[in-house]
């Protein structure tokens, strides 16, 4: 019994460490005012972020790709 539940946790620990990487996405930002800025921009990979209203109405959006 005890060496069925160190073989399972040994087995356990060899499969979880191989699905880990240490490469975090980095990313580019743009600041877009416009949502013709942002049609043109989606065909290149961009994906909008946030967004804000601003109190006179107008949106400024945050727009995201991953870098190269």
């Amino acid at each position: 019994m005890k060496t069925a539940i160190i073989s399972l946790l040994v087995s356990s620990l060899l499969l979880t460490a191989g699905c880990y990487t240490n490469r975090a996405t980095k990313w580019e930002y743009q600041m877009v005012h416009t949502i013709g800025g942002i049609n043109e921009r989606t065909d290149q990979g961009w994906t909008v972020d946030s967004f804000v209203v601003k109190p006179d109405g107008s949106h400024d959006y945050l727009l995201k790709k991953p870098k190269p």
